[in-house]
């Protein structure tokens, strides 16, 4: 299951950074930004690189990179 949104099960993961923002319409999200020191095989859900939920807003206060780094973000419920 985890292989199809992109994680690798029984791998470690580094917790980078974490967030508690307000959506454009007002939600609370909280959002986790994580690290595969491997620097492959990222989420692909809700909040990652390629996701349609990110704003320009959200982009500036989260520091958010479309890069192929191994960071991501995900939302707190995701994780």
């Amino acid at each position: 299951m985890f292989e199809k949104m992109g994680l690798i099960g029984g791998h470690a993961y580094g917790l980078i950074a974490v967030k508690q923002l307000r959506d454009e319409n007002g939600n609370d999200l909280q959002l986790l930004c994580i690290r595969n020191p491997w620097g492959r095989d990222v989420w692909n859900g809700d909040w990652s690189d390629k996701s349609p939920l990110w704003t320009d807003e959200l982009k500036m206060e989260c520091n958010y990179k479309d890069a192929d780094d191994g960071m991501f973000w995900m939302n707190f419920t995701d994780f």
